[in-house]
């Protein structure tokens, strides 16, 4: 594993980019993790894998990826 050093509050730091697709922002230590965003189209482009998170931008909804499908997370 890769380690990075530790993001102080206030500072903007990119994590640990997860395969080739995006990376999540972490905008505040232990307040906020920005998910990937991406259109539905771009979404759909993926070879996704159980697991996966992003943001739609044209839902405006969280969705991850299960069994075979994007869900919307709330």
């Amino acid at each position: 594993m890769n380690r990075r050093s530790p993001v102080v509050a206030g500072q903007q730091k990119q994590a640990t980019s997860f395969g080739t697709i995006a990376q999540f922002d972490v905008i505040e230590a232990g307040t906020v993790l920005a998910a990937p965003q991406m259109t539905t189209a771009e979404r759909d482009a993926l070879s996704a894998s159980n697991g996966w998170i992003i943001y739609n931008t044209t839902t405006n909804k969280l969705q991850c990826y299960e069994n075979g499908a994007w869900a919307n997370v709330i």
